[in-house]
């Protein structure tokens, strides 16, 4: 009777742990996924034509 409940809390603890490590996992791929980032500016002789364009963006692009 004993061994039953100790095997079935030693599957509990694997199903927790790997859950664990799966959250880990995410978690440190949203901290330490690359940012990428773009500037682009352009001007005609004088600053009332000056464009500029900045984009900002994480590489989650690749994996949603």
């Amino acid at each position: 009777m004993l061994h039953i409940l100790l095997l079935i809390l030693k599957w509990i603890g694997i199903v927790l742990a790997v859950f664990l490590l799966l959250v880990l996992l995410l978690i440190n791929l949203g901290l330490f996924v690359p940012i990428r980032y773009r500037a682009d500016a352009s001007c005609q002789n004088d600053i009332e034509t000056l464009e500029a364009e900045f984009e900002l963006s994480w590489m989650w692009k690749l994996f949603f």
